[in-house]
């Protein structure tokens, strides 16, 4: 049962990889392997992760199950050739479930070890571009989606669960503010635009947008300051610096 569900998944895994490489052309399918779900190799995991002689064979066996999955996608793809509606989400819920699996063969300071992993390549990808458009690629998520990575992240830290309950929230709330300031300046950009463009605005209006979008933004870094320094108070100088460069916190 557990497999017919996941080939289900798959296929939709299939269709929104074709879908996002241009509908059939770039890399297709054959780019997409157990390694980008699960976090890596085999043999990188089991350097990275410290992964025992018994460990070994039962993350190799995870690894065989989601390549077969792979494997069924692609040729349902080729009979079918159709896509699916919510595909992302599916996706999600099959990468989600296939790591759930494996860390469930982990000790708790391998799962710590594993959880760092997983945003230490979510930084990456974001530095790649991720998904394209927007800071750090990630303009068009969902809030879904950033509650689920920004809770990766500080899950990530190391942190006690009740430091977690502190830090989250406040994670939550700068990544808030700073994208409400991106809005103010990004909407203000184009109202002055519509200043310039027209005909007979004063150098007073011009000057009072600028002068808007100024405060706005001062009060909005107000409140990001203060949110900041409760973070530093929280955290460690390393904690704080993995935010950073996983683009959650700005220098």
């Amino acid at each position: 049962m557990r497999k017919s569900v996941f080939v289900s998944l798959a296929l939709c895994l299939a269709a929104t990889s074709a879908m996002a490489q241009g509908g059939g052309g770039g890399r297709g399918m054959g780019s997409m392997g157990p390694d980008r779900i699960l976090g890596g190799t085999v043999e990188e995991l089991t350097k990275q992760l410290s992964l025992t002689e018994e460990q070994v064979p039962k993350v190799q066996e995870i690894f065989d199950e989601t390549q077969d999955l792979l494997t069924e996608a692609t040729a349902a793809m080729q009979e079918q050739g159709g896509g699916f509606q919510g595909m992302r989400e599916i996706f999600e819920g099959m990468r989600e479930q296939q790591r759930g699996g494996l860390k469930a063969i982990l000790t708790d300071d391998q799962k710590a070890a594993y959880d760092q992993l997983l945003v230490e390549e979510e930084a990456r990808r974001a530095q790649r571009g991720g998904d394209r458009g927007g800071r750090g690629g990630r303009r068009n998520e969902t809030p879904e989606q950033r509650t689920e990575r920004l809770g990766l992240a500080v899950g990530g830290l190391g942190l006690e669960a009740e430091q977690v309950e502190l830090v989250l929230p406040l994670v939550q709330k700068y990544a808030e503010l700073s994208d409400a300031r991106r809005k103010v300046w990004t909407d203000g950009q184009a109202e002055l635009g519509k200043l310039l463009a027209a005909d007979g605005t004063s150098d007073e209006a011009v000057d009072a947008q600028l002068a808007t979008m100024g405060d706005a933004v001062k009060a909005i870094e107000k409140d990001m300051k203060e949110a900041r320094g409760l973070l530093q108070e929280a955290l460690t100088a390393r904690q704080e610096a993995q935010l950073v460069v996983q683009g959650i916190l700005e220098r």
